[in-house]
């Protein structure tokens, strides 16, 4: 059985919000720093690559999000890419409003391992993957702000690395696999 008609998504909101959220995201760690060089990490389920030459990653954050404020002040970026069984710990990052110091000597965040990147922002050690490069804002939209990273810097555990790059041996963590409720 099929889509045998289409209907507004005007009217009926529950299906708009269910088929939109269908569409398969990935979930990633986003990490900011702000002017005086506080840590923020945040889960993000909005980014996809959108170019190769030079690699390029298209993003959404709400507006008024600290991330955004802080690429704002410091327009670099990292995002941790995390195993489909480490559900817990994007949950640990799900709308935080709170920066820490990292201690260089003892770099943790939240008890976790965390690395910090050329640009000076941090990811999760213990990420199955890692993108870090500047970004620069490209426009708002209504409620959230759309910002492009271009890709400076990668990292992989080796799992990633090996077979063919269209293998996706590692399955990575998306919204499906959270059982979290976005939006409704």
């Amino acid at each position: 059985m099929g889509v045998d008609a289409l209907i507004a998504a005007s009217d009926d909101d529950d299906r708009r919000r269910r088929v939109v959220w269908s569409i398969p995201t990935p979930l990633g760690i986003l990490g900011t720093s702000s002017a005086e060089n506080a840590v923020h990490l945040m889960t993000i389920s909005w980014f996809v690559p959108v170019a190769n030459e030079p690699s390029q990653i298209l993003f959404s954050l709400e507006a008024t999000s600290r991330s955004a404020e802080n690429l704002r002040a410091n327009p670099a970026a990292t995002i941790s890419l995390l195993h489909r069984d480490d559900r817990a710990l994007a949950r640990q990052f799900v709308k935080t409003h709170m920066d820490e110091a990292i201690d260089p000597d003892h770099p943790r965040f939240r008890g976790l391992n965390v690395l910090k990147a050329a640009n000076m922002t941090y990811y999760l050690g213990d990420a199955v993957a890692v993108v870090s490069g500047s970004v620069s804002f490209v426009r708002e939209l209504s409620t959230h702000s759309l910002w492009l990273l271009r890709v400076e810097e990668v990292g992989a555990r080796n799992d990633v690395l090996s077979g063919a790059a269209s293998a996706h041996v590692v399955p990575i963590l998306g919204v499906h696999d959270t059982r979290m409720n976005y939006g409704r």
